[in-house]
């Protein structure tokens, strides 16, 4: 069985230290791991607006940059097995 669970929340509220704690108790319990990296600074490293500027194409490439790192990273951890 797969799980999946998000971690989201805005500019320094502390995603990244929890998920390293959430990311070791798993890795204890022989649970294997992956992480989706920060979408929105690639999305605008590569142009797009973000935030309160955001338009709809920043948007579509968000939400689509976002589940094909979903994917990949399911991926990877299926084929650590």
């Amino acid at each position: 069985m797969n799980c999946m669970i998000g971690i989201t929340g805005t500019h320094s509220t502390g995603k990244s230290t929890f998920f390293e704690e959430v990311h070791e108790l798993a890795q204890a319990r022989g649970l294997k791991v992956g992480k989706v990296a920060d979408v929105a600074t690639r999305c605008r490293e590569a142009g797009f607006p973000i935030l309160k500027d955001h338009t709809f194409e920043s948007t579509l490439w968000i939400m689509s940059s976002g589940t094909c790192q979903e994917f990949r990273v399911l991926r990877s951890v299926k084929n650590l097995s």
